[in-house]
C-alpha cells in the first residue's frame, strides 16, 4: 500500500501547502480482496500471482451500507450513537444467523476524527448480535437462504439505526474472540438495559464541538465478526466507513457515501497526503494496519502523528514503538476510546518512555493485569510527538499482548532518523521451517550507498538448494502461496532474481549475492534504480522437499528503508 513517489513529494511539502488540501473524498472505494493466491505453481511468474477476482470462497461477510445515525440522547457530556447498516455476505455459501446459539455475526461501531494532521477514535459501542435477518440484494445477486437463520450468498439484510442501539441484544467485546469470531454464549448481558447512553456509541460531546473542533472530520466505522467468516480466512475485509457531519453544535448525522470493505483508518491517507499506511500481518494469526503522518509545524518542529488499528488480532497490541533519532521529543501525547458500561478492560494510558533513539509506549503487561489496557480487535490507538529533526522512512514495532503471540512485529513508518544519510534495514515478516527443521533467514549485508551497491545473504536453506531472491515495493503476507511450504511476504508487483542471478546453496545452506542499487529486477524485465526515501522489501525462494515430495519455502521478509 506504498506509493514511494507519492510519499517523498508529501514529505517535501510545507505548512502552505498543507493548508490548501482538499476536503475528504466522498467517492465509495472499490471492494479489496482479503485473500490471497491459493493455487499455482510458484515457478510461475510471481507477478502474475494476483488475488481472485470470482466470489470469495465460504462466507464473506461485509458491510454494505452506513445509512443512518441516531442519537440516543446526553449524560453527563457524553453523548449515544448508533448507525444504521446493510450487512452483505459476498460469500458462496449461506452465513449463519442463528441468534439462539453462537453461529451468528456481531457488529460493533465506532467514532474517528481527522484533525490537524491526526486520526483518533473518539467513541466506541458494544456490539449487537446478530438475531434474524432478511434477503436483499443491495451488494450482489442474491440466491436467498429459506430461513431467517441464515443469509443467503449474495445477499444482504438491514438493521435501522435504532434497533443497532437496542441495548438488550449489545453484548461485551470482551467476550469476543476477533480472530476466530467466537463468543460467549449467551452473553452474559443479554436483556440487560440501562441509562440512555449505556452500552451504546458513546461520544464526549466536547471532542464534536464545532467551536473546539472547526478543522475536524469525522467517520463513523461498523466491525463485522462471524464465525463462519473468520473460518473462511475472509475477515480482512469486515468493516466499512461512512463521513459524518455536524447537526448543531455537538450533533453527528451521516453525510457520504459508504465505503465498504476497508477500516476507517484508510480515510485517513484520502484527508492527509503525507499519510502512510502499511499493513502488519501476525504470523497465524489477525491483522494489523498501522499508519502515519507528519505535519511541518510553524515552530520549526514536525509533528509525527500514528495509528494503530486492531482489525482481528486475538492476541491484541501491548507497546508500539518508533526510533526518533539523536534529538529530543516534545508534546508526546496518546489517545484511545474509553470502554464503558461495565466492560472489564482498563482505561489506564499506556507510558511513554524514550531510550537508544527509540520512543515507546506501552500497556501494562498481561501478567500484571489480563484486563489491561491492550489495543484489541476493532479498535484503534493513536500516538504523537514532536521533534526538531526532519522526516525520513524508519522503522516501528507492534508488541503483543497475550501469551503465545510470536513476538513485536515490525513496521516501517516516517519517523525522525537524525540526519537521514544510512540505510536502515529491518526483518517485518515470519517464516515457516525448511525440511531441515530451521527457517531460512535472509540479511542485507554491507550497504553501501556512495557505491551503490549491498549484499543479500540468505542462511539456514538445506544443502545445494536453489533459489532466487524477489523484492517488491510493497510488503504481504500470503501463507503457502503457490502450493509452497513457505509465506510470501511480498505483494503488488515482484521481480526475480536480485542480483542477476540463481543461486545454489553451498552445503551449509547459504548462498550470498551482490546487488547494485541501480539494477534492481521488476516484473517487466525493464530494471530501475532504487530512488532516495525509498522503502524497497526483499525475500528469498529456494526449493525444498518434505517427506520426499518436492516443495518450496521462503525466507523472511527484510525490508530496507533509504535516506
Amino acid at each position: 500500500m506504498i506509493s514511494t513517489a507519492a510519499l517523498a513529494a508529501a514529505l517535501l511539502m510545507g505548512p502552505q501547502a498543507t493548508q490548501q488540501r482538499e476536503p475528504l473524498s466522498l467517492a465509495p472505494s472499490q471492494p479489496f480482496s482479503a485473500t490471497g493466491p491459493q493455487s499455482g505453481d510458484v515457478d510461475l511468474p510471481l507477478d502474475a500471482l494476483l488475488p481472485p477476482t470470482a466470489p470469495a470462497i465460504g462466507v464473506d461477510a461485509i458491510i454494505g451500507e452506513i445509512s443512518n445515525a441516531l442519537e440516543w440522547g446526553s449524560l453527563g457530556g457524553i453523548s449515544a450513537y448508533s448507525f444504521a447498516i446493510t450487512v452483505c455476505n459476498l460469500g458462496g455459501i449461506e452465513m449463519h444467523t442463528m441468534g439462539n446459539t453462537n453461529q451468528h455475526p456481531v457488529y460493533a461501531q465506532n467514532v474517528y476524527r481527522i484533525e490537524d494532521g491526526r486520526f483518533e477514535q473518539i467513541g466506541m459501542g458494544w456490539p449487537l448480535h446478530e438475531f434474524a435477518v432478511v434477503q436483499g440484494t443491495v451488494c450482489s445477486t442474491c440466491q436467498p437462504a429459506s430461513t431467517t437463520t441464515a443469509l443467503g450468498a449474495g445477499c444482504s439484510t438491514p438493521h435501522s439505526a435504532g434497533i443497532m442501539g437496542v441495548q438488550s441484544i449489545l453484548g461485551m467485546r470482551s467476550e469476543i474472540n476477533g480472530f476466530t469470531g467466537g463468543f460467549v454464549f449467551p452473553h452474559s448481558t443479554n436483556g440487560v438495559r440501562g441509562d440512555t447512553i449505556f452500552k451504546r456509541v458513546q461520544v464526549l460531546d466536547m471532542d464534536v464541538d464545532a467551536a473546539l473542533h472547526p478543522r475536524a472530520t469525522y467517520l463513523a466505522e461498523t466491525h463485522c465478526v462471524a464465525p463462519d467468516d473468520a473460518a473462511a480466512a475472509n475477515a480482512l475485509n469486515n468493516a466499512s466507513w461512512c463521513r459524518l457531519g455536524r447537526m448543531g453544535a455537538t450533533s453527528l448525522r451521516v453525510d457520504g457515501p459508504t465505503n465498504r470493505a476497508e477500516p476507517a483508518i484508510l480515510a485517513w491517507s484520502r484527508a492527509e497526503p503525507n499519510v502512510l499506511i502499511q499493513n502488519v500481518d501476525v504470523p497465524g494469526e489477525g491483522r494489523f494496519i498501522v499508519g502515519s503522518n507528519v505535519t511541518d509545524l510553524p515552530n520549526g518542529e514536525w509533528l509525527y502523528s500514528y495509528a494503530v488499528f486492531n482489525n482481528n488480532s486475538d492476541f491484541s497490541g501491548a507497546d508500539f514503538s518508533v526510533t526518533v533519532g539523536a534529538g529530543s521529543v516534545s508534546e508526546v501525547e496518546m489517545s484511545f476510546p474509553h470502554y464503558h458500561s461495565g466492560e472489564p478492560y482498563s482505561n489506564l494510558p499506556w507510558t511513554a518512555s524514550q531510550l537508544g533513539g527509540e520512543l515507546t509506549w506501552s500497556a501494562e503487561p498481561f501478567a500484571q493485569d489480563p484486563n489491561a489496557n491492550a489495543l484489541r480487535w476493532g479498535t484503534t490507538y493513536s500516538f504523537s510527538f514532536q521533534s526538531a529533526l526532519p522526516p525520513r522512512m524508519g522503522s516501528g514495532s507492534l508488541g503483543l499482548f497475550k501469551p503465545g503471540n510470536p513476538g513485536a512485529q515490525f513496521v516501517t513508518v516516517i519517523s525522525p532518523e537524525g540526519s537521514g544519510t544510512a540505510a536502515l534495514p529491518f526483518a517485518y515478516c515470519a517464516t515457516n521451517a525448511n525440511s531441515t527443521g530451521a527457517m531460512t533467514e535472509l540479511n542485507a549485508i554491507n550497504i553501501d550507498l556512495n557505491a551503490r551497491t549491498l549484499e543479500l545473504g540468505a542462511t539456514e536453506m538445506p544443502a545445494n538448494a536453489f533459489g532466487f531472491f524477489l523484492t517488491s515495493l510493497v510488503p504481504d503476507f500470503v501463507p503457502n502461496a503457490g502450493g509452497s511450504s513457505g509465506n510470501l511476504c511480498l505483494g503488488g508487483t515482484i521481480g526475480r532474481g536480485v542480483g542477476g542471478t540463481i543461486f545454489t546453496a553451498n552445503l551449509a545452506g547459504m548462498a550470498t549475492v551482490p546487488v547494485s542499487l541501480d539494477v534492481i529486477p521488476t516484473a517487466s524485465g525493464t530494471p530501475v534504480s532504487i530512488l532516495p526515501m525509498e522503502v524497497r522489501y526483499f525475500q528469498t525462494w529456494h526449493r525444498d522437499s518434505s517427506g520426499g515430495s518436492p516443495t518450496s519455502n521462503f525466507s523472511n521478509g527484510v525490508g530496507i528503508s533509504f535516506p
